[in-house]
């Protein structure tokens, strides 16, 4: 999970920019659990850190916010995938692509 490290997304709850912990991830368990990004506020706001579920959600946020000078952000379209699975049949669905490049190296 070392690609979202020190990237930034603006948080439409609190109304301001969350920077995401460059060494910190954990995983919650329970029914909305999953990985989380712990986003770290900026100082004067009396915010705590926050975690934030990695998703569609955290990704389009992430996109959406300007980023440090060496780094590009790359938004795709949706790609439909087509697996064929262990019964032979084939299941479609859609996948949300992103990259991510930090200076010459993709992350």
């Amino acid at each position: 999970m070392q690609k979202y490290k020190d990237l930034i997304f603006y948080d439409p709850d609190t109304k301001v920019n969350f920077t995401i912990h460059p060494g910190n991830m954990e995983y919650q368990r329970g029914r909305s659990g999953g990985w989380m990004a712990i986003g770290i506020p900026p100082d004067g706001y009396g915010l705590d850190e926050e975690p934030f579920q990695v998703g569609e959600m955290l990704i389009d946020m992430i996109a959406d916010t300007q980023q440090a000078d060496n780094i590009t952000m790359v938004r795709m379209e949706e790609e439909q995938l087509e697996v064929e699975g262990a019964d032979g049949d084939s299941d479609v669905g859609s996948v949300p692509l992103a990259e991510v490049v930090d200076g010459d190296e993709e992350v």
